[in-house]
């Protein structure tokens, strides 16, 4: 199956992306894939043109990073500036699942200040109200877990994240309200 993310045909590629993306919900999952080597063949799909295979790479990669180890590993084999760029992406599902693997990745103490040095603070505010509940709820959950980190919370600040945060504790859904409250609670230490 992993062997197939390399294949020539992108529509295998993408099937074998689809599968292990599924599989990787799994806990147990997530470190047999990893240790089969997923990790760098999913990241090089990150940079694919299409928008699904790129959505189903980062949605692989969200879920792998759910794991301690593999939150050190995705970065190791040089995830973060792909996931990154699609935080850029026209396709709200590419930013949200972008900004949940920046989330994910950013539980790791080490991962906080990579991410925040490879630039991922300013397009994850820019993405802050951007009127689809999964990107907010994502983005500030990123955000959220960034803020941990002292130096985190000024870049935060200066990329001007606190009037969205406040406008996203207006929303009508608990769960972006929920991710806004606890950056802004982080960042007012």
């Amino acid at each position: 199956l992993i062997a197939l993310l390399r294949a020539a045909d992108s529509r295998i590629q993408s099937s074998s992306a689809i599968a292990i993306r599924n599989l990787s919900v799994n806990s147990s999952n997530q470190i047999k894939i990893a240790q089969e080597g997923a990790i760098p063949p999913l990241v090089a799909l990150l940079r694919s043109f299409d928008p699904k295979m790129q959505e189903h790479a980062v949605t692989a990669l969200r879920y792998l990073g759910e794991n301690p180890d593999n939150q050190v590993n995705i970065v190791q084999d040089g995830g973060l500036p792909p996931i990154i760029a699609l935080l850029r992406s026209s396709d709200h599902h590419v930013q949200a699942h972008s900004s949940g693997a920046l989330r994910n990745l950013a539980i790791n103490v080490e991962n906080k200040v990579r991410i925040a040095q490879e630039g991922a603070i300013q397009p994850l505010v820019s993405l802050l109200c951007f009127s689809n509940d999964d990107v907010d709820e994502q983005s500030a959950g990123a955000i959220w877990n960034l803020s941990m980190n002292a130096d985190n919370r000024i870049k935060i600040v200066q990329a001007g994240a606190l009037h969205p945060l406040i406008t996203l504790l207006r929303s009508n859904e608990r769960r972006v309200q929920e991710q806004s409250l606890g950056a802004l609670r982080d960042l007012s230490v």
